[in-house]
């Protein structure tokens, strides 16, 4: 569904503690991209709906 590229550097293992970190927030962000885009297809499909049972009523009077 969706791509990602790291890049590791191994030399000392203190930094390889700092980088983990930074790296851990990114990924965070890009779920919540992810479940806004699915909220908004489904509001797309209650309107149109609504717009079905509007025309039934003129028809019958």
């Amino acid at each position: 569904m969706f791509s990602l590229q790291l890049q590791f550097t191994v030399s000392v293992y203190s930094f390889s503690i700092q980088f983990q970190y930074s790296v851990t927030v990114t990924v965070t962000v890009t779920v919540t991209v992810t479940v806004t885009v699915t909220v908004t297809v489904t509001v797309t499909v209650a309107v149109a709906v609504t717009i079905s049972v509007s025309v039934s009523k003129p028809l019958n009077l």
